[in-house]
């Protein structure tokens, strides 16, 4: 198990969520998140704030303009305490990423 969670944390570590390793294809990226915090919760560990922050600063990097506004806007919801900060499940925020880009 605990060989599960130090490959979860270094998937999830910010040199391996770069959008311009997946092609600046967001639905690889967000499908590549998904199994390391499925790691994580199965040994009951959660995402932690500095992996959302990881998401949204790789997404920003997105060729399309409007999908960086879509993540632009809930990045600052999130820092104001908005809607998006009350979403406590890394999952939610991956789906919103990929319902807006498809």
């Amino acid at each position: 198990m605990i060989e599960n969670l130090i490959e979860a944390y270094s998937l999830l570590s910010k040199n391996k969520l770069q959008l311009h390793l997946f092609q600046d294809n967001i639905l690889k990226l967000t499908n590549a998140i998904r199994v390391p915090i499925h790691h994580l919760m199965k040994a009951n560990e959660l995402p932690c704030f500095q992996h959302f922050l990881t998401i949204f600063h790789s997404c920003r990097d997105a060729s399309n303009e409007e999908f960086r506004a879509f993540v632009m806007a809930l990045y600052s919801d999130y820092h104001s305490g908005g809607p998006t900060k009350k979403i406590y499940m890394l999952l939610e925020l991956l789906d919103k990423l990929d319902s807006e880009y498809n």
